[in-house]
């Protein structure tokens, strides 16, 4: 099956000052094919039969730089698709990755040359709500960004922005799947003296971090306290500023009980060098890869360190509690907060609706007060 996608187009160079403008245009501007196949047919008895085939196809005479982490050419643990039953999404439960890189940096993306098809297989049992919803049909969405050769363009189709999908009918056993079976489950105790150190400073700072944060914003809905140039900056819309405000208090005040922070790697999320650390849906666990030991304490944005670097180990910390926390006590899907971009000037580019559900915004916004407030005083 042949899928007809509809891009989201933001100039590159704007995005980087910080001030893109996003519009909508047709695929037909962008040549890529992209067929997805269930290698087990349209009809299974189990969950463990889905393996969803992807192939995509560059049609064009130019080569496409597509992101590699996350979407339809990552076989991992990541999103790659939309999951519908009954027009209805199904919870995502899989792995939200941090990563150290933008959509500005060649290391994000894979270059498909002209006539070239990239293979990905998904194995999606484990990573979707499945019981939840129960047999019947789904449909699978796949989504995919994209940057122009000359880097001029970024292009990445919204979760909805699909025109077709592919739909399979699950009839039997749709019983959850643990996605780290035979494992178990290792608290920080299994870490280094010098990394659990680490991670308990940066959780302290990100509190603090979360904390200064919160100082910023009107304490209550219907306070008349004026917003700073840096809330507008990265949420946009006063109507933002209590939702905001309570996933920074939820950061200053959670402590799930359940909830490890790890230095381990179950999932192999770190073998690209590029992941800082990474939370796991189900359990809301945080795992840290070994470039995270590189970061620097929040002091540091006072020694020079520009906000922009996000090599903060407190911000790192921050950005995966306000992951963890918006994932826990089955929250609706809709109240999650996501990845949909990372870099400070990309993150202010973003929509309003797309800032309030994007991490590192709150990363950024928190390390940009901290700047302000604490080293400028």
């Amino acid at each position: 099956m042949r899928f007809q996608f509809s891009f989201f187009v933001a100039n590159a160079a704007l995005a980087l000052a910080g001030v893109a403008n996003i519009t909508s245009v047709n695929k037909r501007n962008f040549p890529l094919e992209v067929t997805i196949t269930n290698g087990k047919g349209t009809t299974v008895k189990s969950v463990d039969d889905l393996v969803l085939l992807s192939k995509v196809t560059n049609t064009g005479d130019e080569p496409v730089h597509v992101a590699k982490y996350s979407g339809i050419i990552d076989g991992g643990y990541t999103r790659s698709f939309v999951v519908k039953k009954d027009g209805e999404e199904i919870k995502f439960v899989g792995v939200r990755t941090q990563l150290a890189i933008t959509y500005a940096d060649e290391e994000m993306y894979l270059v498909i040359a002209p006539g070239e098809t990239i293979n990905t297989e998904h194995n999606v049992a484990a990573l979707y709500d499945f019981a939840s919803a129960g047999t019947g049909n789904f449909t699978f969405e796949p989504f995919i960004v994209t940057r122009s050769v000359d880097a001029s363009q970024i292009i990445g189709d919204s979760f909805t922005g699909v025109a077709e999908s592919v739909s399979v009918t699950i009839t039997d056993d749709v019983l959850d799947r643990s996605l780290v079976p035979n494992i178990k489950r290792q608290l920080t105790n299994v870490c280094q003296t010098s990394q659990r150190e680490f991670i308990d400073a940066s959780y302290e700072e990100g509190r603090n971090l979360a904390a200064e944060a919160h100082f910023d914003l009107p304490p209550f809905p219907t306070s008349t306290k004026p917003l700073s140039a840096l809330f507008y900056a990265y949420f946009k819309t006063r109507s933002s500023a209590d939702l905001v405000l309570r996933r920074f208090v939820d950061v200053i005040w959670a402590n799930p009980p359940s909830r490890t922070l790890n230095c381990d790697d179950p999932l192999g999320q770190c073998a690209s060098g590029n992941v800082v650390a990474y939370t796991i849906i189900k359990s809301t666990n945080i795992h840290f890869c070994p470039i995270f030991y590189n970061q620097q304490d929040s002091d540091a944005l006072c020694r020079g360190t520009p906000v922009d670097a996000r090599n903060i180990r407190g911000g790192t910390m921050l950005h995966e509690m306000i992951h963890a926390n918006s994932l826990a006590n089955n929250q609706p899907q809709s109240h999650w907060v996501i990845d949909v971009a990372y870099g400070c000037p990309q993150n202010q580019a973003l929509s309003a609706f797309d800032q309030l559900r994007n991490a590192d915004n709150y990363n950024c916004f928190a390390t940009a007060i901290y700047k302000r407030d604490v080293c400028l005083q």
